[in-house]
Order: structure tokens, then sequence, then C-alpha cells
């Protein structure tokens, strides 16, 4: 499952948010085609019917956090740079919090101007979590996604 920074309802196409949405898709589909075949945004899932506005921020997270506890086998959290990765931060806090046993099962990519801070990246080396850096090429941060559901598998492989 791959959890990154989606555009905001009211982002407009070519803006930062749009962009950086549209490479989870293109990542999406780059796993796809390299047998990941179950990969997934958050978004792939279909919403609940009849939510009312006000309360679907609660909507999206509860959303969220189920797929992330009850469905996920390798999770790839990714911070853009430039974009609000507020979401990505609360998600990896539940994942670290509420679901220790897929910390393993994570992989984290960071564009390579994007500073985690250091408790995420304490976090990362406590739990050795896949970490890579990705530049503006979208080669890249496919690259980067690709050997870290690779490294992942090979582990979750050798849990069995």
């Amino acid at each position: 499952m791959i959890l990154g920074a989606y555009s905001s309802p009211q982002a407009k196409k070519g803006s930062l948010e749009k962009k950086a949405e549209d490479k989870l898709y293109d990542l999406r589909s780059f796993l796809k085609e390299k047998g990941f075949s179950q990969t997934n945004l958050v978004k792939d899932w279909m919403d609940e019917e009849g939510i009312p506005k006000e309360l679907y921020d609660i909507h999206f997270k509860e959303k969220s956090f189920f797929y992330i506890k009850n469905w996920a086998d390798i999770l790839v959290f990714i911070f853009f740079e430039n974009c609000t990765n507020f979401s990505v931060i609360r998600e990896w806090s539940y994942l670290i919090d509420s679901v220790p046993s897929k910390i393993s099962q994570s992989v984290i990519l960071r564009h390579e101007n994007v500073n985690l801070g250091c408790l995420i990246r304490g976090d990362i080396r406590d739990n050795r979590v896949f970490e890579a850096k990705f530049s503006n090429d979208p080669s890249d941060l496919h690259a980067c996604a690709f050997s870290g559901c690779i490294s992942v598998l090979y582990r979750l492989l050798r849990k069995r």
C-alpha cells in the first residue's frame, strides 16, 4: 500500500500537490507492472456513501488506519518535497503506536531535500526500516520503491 501526500479537492491541475498525487498513481502502476499486483493507494478503495463533508476527514483517517492494520502487507510511506506530508506522518505514527508488528514491513522513501526530523529517523533506525532518498527523476522514485518492496518481501519470506 502506498501512503503519500494527496492533493486537496481545491488543488489546481499542475500544482505541486496534484503533481505529487500523480506520482503516487504512476508509482502504483509501475509496482503493479513489476508484479506487486495488489498495490493500492488508500484512495483506491471506495468511500462510504452519504458522509457529510464535515465528517470526511474523520472518515479518511479511519479508512487509512483500517487498511494499514487489516490489509497491507508492504507499506510504502512517501515524503515529497514542497508538499504537506502531515497525513503521511500521522499514518506512520499510527503504525508505530498501534500496529508495531508491521513496522518491519515498511518502506520509507523521501525526497532528497526532505528532512524527516529526529523522532521519525529514530523510529527508522530503531526498527531497521528500509529507507531511501529519491531525486526529482520519476525513475529514481520507482527504483527506490521497487528495491524497498523487494527488501520487505525478502524479510517476509524469511519469517516463514
